[in-house]
């Protein structure tokens, strides 16, 4: 077999966020935001429609020495006598310069072109639009004497998801999925006595799936 793979990947990425704050005095401030990112991926592959159909050697006026190449291991090991220390691969480099199979061309040794229609589910594509808006109140005030400062609030977080493809038989598909979470979140820093700080926080967080598990 002589396979030539072509694959091309792309990925996007846009956002933006848009923050205010107001401070109600020197102990309160309020905050709130938007924020918007849109990821996108796609990849395609590209092949011979027959990786099999190749000119034999001897039609090329060749053998295998021409177009091998020997590879040493195990110097400097300590190891039984007989042990082999080479063996010969195929050298894809004098391949090509024999053939030239990577033109995606017709030659006089055969077709080379290479298509997306051989194998139709690796070309494949993710949107995902993340959405997102929080509200956030800051303090920093004193109970019972001592310093208490922290936060406490939510985020809204919108996941709009669109994945393309095609089946084996070629027809375009698409899925589509679309969720909303609600996130709320506090931290707590209490210092009772000198030197000596009391730390809490509780949150609820979520993680996205890679682009390419949605495919």
């Amino acid at each position: 077999a002589i396979r030539n793979y072509v694959r091309n990947n792309i990925n996007t990425y846009d956002g933006g966020k848009f923050d205010i704050a107001w401070d109600v005095n020197e102990e309160f401030t309020v905050k709130a935001g938007v924020t918007r990112r849109t990821y996108t991926f796609w990849t395609d592959q590209y092949e011979r429609t027959s990786d099999l159909l190749n000119p034999t050697l001897k039609e090329a006026g060749s053998n295998v020495s021409q177009v091998s190449q020997l590879i040493q291991f195990g110097q400097g090991l300590n190891v039984p006598d007989g042990t082999a220390t080479s063996f010969l691969v195929p050298s894809i480099a004098k391949f090509q310069e024999l053939f030239d199979f990577t033109c995606n061309c017709v030659n006089k040794w055969g077709d080379w072109r290479i298509t997306r229609k051989r194998n139709r589910t690796a070309s494949f594509g993710v949107e995902e639009v993340d959405t997102g808006g929080y509200l956030q109140f800051d303090f920093d005030t004193e109970v019972f004497g001592s310093r208490l400062r922290g936060n406490i609030g939510t985020r809204v977080a919108v996941t709009d998801l669109t994945s393309t493809g095609e089946t084996t038989a070629g027809r375009p598909i698409t899925g589509k999925n679309k969720y909303t979470d609600w996130l709320p979140s506090m931290n707590l820093v209490y210092e009772p006595v000198r030197n000596v700080i009391v730390r809490l926080g509780v949150s609820k967080v979520m993680a996205r799936p890679l682009l390419g598990n949605l495919s």
